[in-house]
């Protein structure tokens, strides 16, 4: 997706099937993201978000300081 200023920002979501639709993981910028949710200034900054998605729940994201 282009975000202006000719940067972009892709979602990649590795292992993703119809019985694969759970998060496992996720990286942005090749870094660990704990976050369920992305903030407006990392979007336009550009960049990846690389989803690793599991048949099962996880607890990625669950914590209360990692919800909006």
């Amino acid at each position: 997706m282009n975000v202006g200023d000719g940067k972009t920002f892709t979602i990649r979501a590795k292992n993703n099937s119809k019985e694969n639709i759970y998060v496992q993981s996720a990286k942005l910028n090749g870094k660990p993201y704990p976050k369920s949710y992305l903030l407006y200034q990392d979007i336009v900054k550009g960049g990846m978000l690389e989803l690793e998605m599991g048949s099962e729940p996880s607890a990625w994201g669950t914590q209360i300081k990692n919800r909006p």
